[in-house]
């Protein structure tokens, strides 16, 4: 009973256990400079829709020469939350 037991708690946490990830959408030859506009997205249950684009992220933090775009998901249960991350001057 107890493995069982032991074995069910590990199948429900792995389900529940979720990873994300990231990486560099893009990288021009601009100098990263100090200026940094981050941006998240939270879509629950898959409804709604998430304006990630780097374009409005640097434009939100006032960047003129974009150096970097990161991009970064992390999912969960009944949602995912999108970031993205912009540098430059």
């Amino acid at each position: 009973m107890k493995k069982t037991v032991f074995v069910l708690f590990i199948a429900v946490a792995g389900v529940l256990t979720s990873c994300s990830g990231g990486y560099k959408a893009m990288v021009t030859t601009n100098k990263v400079g100090t200026k940094v506009g981050m941006s998240r997205e939270s879509i629950w249950f898959g409804i709604g829709g998430a304006d990630l684009g780097a374009a409005r992220v640097a434009k939100q933090a006032g960047i003129t020469r974009v150096a970097t775009v990161e991009s970064f998901v992390k999912p969960g249960l009944f949602h995912v939350t999108y970031y993205t991350k912009v540098t430059g001057d």
